[in-house]
């Protein structure tokens, strides 16, 4: 089988990509399978809380939004963003519809967000091998979240893909965009951070200097009411269908006593909200279940 043909897709075109590996008898290749949980196929199978649910829109994070366009906008050749937060605040929402869902992005860049298993296979070597059959574009972009898992291994990529590009006299540009929940902050070094960066001496190269930090901080109670509210609109139908009848001023009173009753800010997150608001309509909308939020 000669595979110098083959016809290649990136990633997020939710298609596979073969890699010629130099052998002619056609089965030394390795697959990029579309498995990556960035991956467009998986929108089908989201639930209704998901990030990938297009029904419900975006409030706030306009600031972040715009600091990751201007992070791929930078001149260097190679550069870091860490995105933190919380669980529940947007991290993967904001990455997801700011990156893998904006066209004017995608024209420019080739963007992959990778399970730890495939960082095997983008070594810089194959890079250059995708690049220069303009498989890829020779501005890439790698998503990676949930960091902690592997960190260390995540570290040693990083620096391989590093060293390479700053030896190499090719315009290969690269950005990684890591995700992760335990924040950085001044005097806080997470086990995920130190794995990945002092484990791997990262600290001590110049690409040290090349990554920036971004924690998502928590939104304003106006905000959350606002997401309170877009969420039981957003599945209206869905009430609707089950005998409920919303009254948004009801809804709105309701979500805004409920989020300011909350004692603990850590449930002060866009995904909590909308956990509540489910389990209020379904409950309250039929004069039903009566919840102490403040617990």
């Amino acid at each position: 089988m000669n595979i110098y043909n083959q016809e290649a897709k990136t990633l997020f075109n939710g298609k596979n990509i073969y890699i010629f590996l130099g052998k002619d008898d056609g089965n030394e290749r390795f697959l990029i399978s579309a498995g990556a949980k960035w991956s467009e196929e998986l929108g089908s199978a989201y639930h209704q809380f998901s990030y990938k649910n297009e029904k419900i829109a975006t409030i706030g994070r306009e600031n972040e939004k715009e600091n990751i366009l201007e992070f791929l906008g930078k001149e260097d050749k190679f550069k870091i963003l860490i995105i933190t937060g919380k669980a529940g605040t947007g991290k993967s929402r904001l990455v997801y519809y700011t990156l893998f869902k904006n066209e004017d992005v995608k024209k420019t860049w080739s963007v992959y967000g990778l399970n730890y298993d495939e960082l095997q296979y983008f070594t810089y070597e194959n890079i250059c091998r995708l690049t220069g059959k303009k498989i890829v574009k020779k501005k890439i972009l790698f998503v990676i979240d949930y960091v902690t898992i592997n960190a260390e291994q995540i570290g040693k990529w990083i620096k391989s893909l590093y060293s390479s590009n700053k030896e190499d006299d090719q315009d290969i540009c690269i950005r990684i965009l890591l995700v992760e929940r335990a924040q950085l902050g001044e005097g806080r070094e997470p086990y995920w951070y130190i794995k990945l960066v002092k484990e791997n001496r990262l600290d001590n190269l110049e690409v040290y200097k090349n990554i920036a930090t971004m924690n998502l901080e928590d939104m304003s109670d106006q905000q959350l009411e606002e997401i309170f509210v877009m969420y039981i609109k957003t599945n209206e139908e869905k009430y609707k269908k089950g005998g409920i009848y919303p009254d948004y001023t009801q809804c709105r009173k309701a979500g805004r006593e409920i989020i300011e009753g909350l004692s603990d800010d850590r449930c002060k997150t866009p995904l909590y909200i909308m956990y509540i608001a489910d389990v209020w309509i379904n409950g309250n909308g039929n004069g039903k279940n009566k919840y102490n939020w403040k617990s």
